[in-house]
């Protein structure tokens, strides 16, 4: 039931249904997944950290390890982000977001040259990736290498990022500094 909610569109229903069902089996690993969806899509990263943890408690995949990764990225919590993104990895290889959001961490912790490592796999499993290669932009212009940020900006632009405006303003800022 709370999946045909959530899939129709009837958010707050489908989280009580997951609720009841955890009522019923406080070990539904489905209940566990969803209700972390449900709460990092509302900000609520300590709660989606909370019912991710209890599901990688049950039984360990590489989706759960990846999202509770990214909440405790998006809660500043870099090595815990890392740890669980390793993990992911170890679990699937193949998965773009992973390596994303695994170079942001490298980045933020300010390993600009392993970012830039772990971003350009992700890019060889979806060429199409624009985040990573604005990923790979943004370490490189915090390596100083200007002329590799510039092309990895425009690569995300021509790509399609969703932020393209802002990119194509940073790479009029970044080549005025660079002349």
């Amino acid at each position: 039931l709370g999946v045909l909610l959530k899939e129709n569109g009837m958010g707050k229903e489908a989280v009580a249904a997951f609720k009841s069902a955890l009522n019923l089996d406080e070990n539904h690993r489905l209940s566990l997944y969803e209700l972390g969806i449900a709460s990092e899509k509302e900000k609520d990263y300590d709660n989606a950290i909370g019912y991710y943890t209890r599901m990688l408690r049950i039984k360990e995949d590489a989706e759960g390890f990846f999202s509770l990764g990214v909440c405790y990225l998006k809660n500043g919590m870099l090595k815990e982000a890392k740890r669980n993104l390793i993990k992911s990895l170890l679990l699937n290889a193949h998965k773009a977001a992973t390596y994303n959001n695994l170079g942001a961490v490298n980045e933020k912790m300010g390993d600009y040259q392993e970012a830039v490592r772990v971003l350009e796999i992700g890019m060889k499993i979806d060429p199409s990736n624009a985040i990573g290669a604005y990923n790979i932009g943004v370490a490189y212009s915090k390596m100083g290498n200007i002329n590799q940020a510039l092309e990895n900006f425009e690569k995300a632009v021509s790509l399609g990022h969703k932020d393209g405006d802002k990119i194509k303003k940073m790479i009029k800022e970044l080549k005025v500094i660079s002349e």
